[in-house]
């Protein structure tokens, strides 16, 4: 497959031509930045294929996914989360499980007195 820019029209032939009923993109990030970490193919029987099987451009069918990813939760920022986004090829439908990640801060107050710590003299 050459590298040339693709579209989901395209890429769903291509897609469909290969045996692949659904794909998965894992994606993470934190700190301000993030990006999608790998892509799975799945046949009918939903069993992995090998993406060396599956003639498309990968790069190109990334860039085709992470305007979906744009507008969610955000994933990517400060400290940042993962997820999955499963494309159903055949339904043409989509659906991603966003997971953000925060830092949950508790409150302790404690009191007493230092009296009881001085030192007879």
């Amino acid at each position: 497959m050459s590298k040339e820019e693709l579209n989901w029209q395209e890429a769903l032939v291509i897609l469909k031509d290969s045996g692949v009923k659904t794909f998965k993109i894992n994606y993470s990030g934190s700190g301000d930045s993030g990006g999608i970490d790998g892509i799975t193919y799945f046949d009918k029987e939903n069993e992995a294929i090998d993406h060396t099987n599956v003639d498309i451009n990968h790069d190109g069918l990334q860039d085709l996914c992470y305007p979906l990813l744009e507008g969610i939760e955000d994933w990517y920022n400060n400290d940042g989360g993962d997820g999955v986004l499963t494309v159903d090829v055949d339904k043409l439908k989509f659906d991603i499980v966003n997971n953000v990640n925060y830092v949950e801060q508790e409150t302790y107050n404690h009191k007493g007195s230092i009296k009881k710590l001085f030192k007879e003299a």
